[in-house]
This record gives structure tokens, sequence and C-alpha cells, in this order.
């Protein structure tokens, strides 16, 4: 609502100013306000439209063409303002080569073309300012889209690995899972054993850790980035049960002489401890890929600086 106002003033400016007052992009833009309004008012955000965003995309998306609009009638120091404003927040989302980052200064007038006119000067600043606006603000909610969508993909590969983390857990602790950590009578099969689920709960527990001190850099190092959604931090998330996947199946595969140079003895807790961590900050070389697809969308292009 307080983009909303804040373009609503603009509008009552360009009409103040009376060069464009009952222009037809200022009307369709006072329109698309309006229609945005209506469907802030009438429609209140469920766990669905979270999830898809379907009523955010639909609002911004609005929002921002009605800024175009506005933008490009603004009068000349407010506009002059205004896009020097867009043109350094852009550096997050529009690539340093395209045109609309880089406008050409205006040259000589050909032979006998004599002086461009106010008017055709005025044509030129307007259609500049409504491009720019609209290529920034297309990029803006393309992104914002595509943000949206990993961050619900990061969302479901976190329930998924801790649902692994839980089923290993539970078949340590019921003798699907051998680890004669430590020593016991003879063990039923399918019987839970107090020993086994402790020694799994420590193997995740500390996996965990690991995988939380290995991808703590993402969320310290974010920076000043276009990051709508928090991605860093559900990469964060992420990291964690993995951590614990990973620390449990390296310990299970040193168990298992899968690594006959590694060993793992039994009663030993701080051996047990160390190979959980090593092995549950080992999970960044499995999730780089992830690491890389989180950077492109929460950084400026082509490595510019990105701050705001």
């Amino acid at each position: 609502m307080t983009r909303i106002k804040r373009l609503r003033a603009m509008a009552a400016l360009i009409e103040k100013d009376g060069q464009y007052r009952g222009d037809p992009a200022l009307v369709k833009a006072k329109g698309l306000l309006n229609d945005t309004e209506k469907i802030i008012k009438n429609h209140q955000e469920n766990l669905l439209t979270w999830w898809t965003s379907a009523l955010r995309d639909l609002v911004w998306r609005q929002i921002h063409m009605a800024e175009a609009y506005i933008v490009s009638m603004l009068p000349e120091p407010e506009r002059q303002h205004r896009v020097a404003e867009i043109l350094y927040d852009a550096r997050l989302i529009l690539d340093r080569d395209d045109p609309v980052m880089s406008p050409a200064p205006p040259g000589p007038p050909a032979p006998g073309a004599g002086t461009p006119s106010p008017a055709s000067s005025e044509a030129a600043k307007r259609a500049f300012a409504y491009e720019l606006v609209r290529r920034y603000r297309e990029a803006w909610d393309d992104r914002y889209t595509a943000s949206r969508g990993f961050r619900n993909r990061l969302i479901v590969l976190i329930a998924a690995v801790t649902f692994a983390v839980a089923v290993l857990i539970a078949a340590g602790s019921l003798g699907m899972v051998w680890l004669d950590l430590v020593p016991k009578q003879a063990h039923a099969f399918l019987a839970p054993h107090l020993d086994d689920l402790l020694a799994m709960l420590t193997i995740a527990i500390f996996g965990a850790i690991g995988g939380l001190i290995s991808g703590a850099d993402k969320v310290v190092n974010v920076g000043g980035v276009y990051n709508p959604f928090s991605l860093p931090w559900y990469l964060l998330f992420f990291k964690i049960p993995m951590g614990a996947l990973t620390g449990i199946l390296g310990v299970l595969a040193i168990k298992g002489n899968l690594m006959p140079d590694m060993h793992l003895t039994m009663n030993n807790w701080s051996q047990l401890i160390i190979w959980a961590l090593v092995f549950g900050a080992s999970q960044q070389l499995i999730t780089f890929m992830v690491d890389r697809h989180v950077r492109s969308l929460t950084t400026a292009p082509q490595g510019q600086v990105a701050s705001k």
C-alpha cells in the first residue's frame, strides 16, 4: 500500500503540473492502481497463495506497469531524479550492457536537420523513462517469480532430506542398520534398542552441526543483494538436515568397510562425533550446485557491485 500511495502522489503531481492531465496513459495508470487496491482489499492471503504467490505476482505486475506510465510523465526535475534512482537500483537486475543502463548522449543534429524541437526532446525523455522502468520492473518480476519457485523447491528438499534422516534413525534404532558402536547382548531384529538410538541421534546432531558450520557463510556473506525470499536462509536450513544425512551415511560407510582406510572403534564416542562433523560438513560437496543457483538469483549480473 505504501508503494501505491507514493504512485498516487506522483500522479497528483502530474495533474497539478497540467502537461499530461487527462493523458490516456495517466488514466490507465490510475485504473491499474484502483484495480490493485481492490485485489488487496478483497483477497486474503492463505497457504496456497503464499506457496504460488499468484496474488502477489498480479499485484506487483500491475503496480510496476502503473509506475512505468507515471514516471514517464513526471515533470522534468522529478522525472530526472526518479530515473537516476531507478538506474542505480537496476544494477541489481539488469545486465550492464543493456541499452537502458547506458543511454547514449544526444549527438549533434544531422546536417540540414535543424535543432530538435522541445516537443521531440520531451517525447524522447518520456520514452526513455518508460522503457527504463518497464525493463527494470519486468526483470524484477521475472527474478521474483524464479526466486519464489526455487524457494518452494528448497522447502520440498528440506522436507525430503529430513524424512530420510528420520527413516535412517528409526532403522538404526530398530536394528535394521547394524552399527555395533556399543557392546551389548544379542539384539533382536526390529526391537528398539536405546544405545543404537542414542548413537544415531548423536551422528545426526553432530552431522547437522557440521552442515551448519559449512553453510553459515552463505548467510554471513549475503551482503546487500536482491533477495526477496531470503533464499540464503532457506539454503542454510537445507544444509542442516543434509549434514545430518551425510553424517549418518558416512559413518555407516565406515562401519560397512566401504572406506577401508578409515576406522571407527567400538564405544569410542569421540571418534563418532568427529566423523559425524566431518561427513556433515562434506555435504558442501553435494550441494554446491544449489549454492550456485541461489547465488545467481541473489547477486547482480556480471559480478556488478550490488548494494541497496
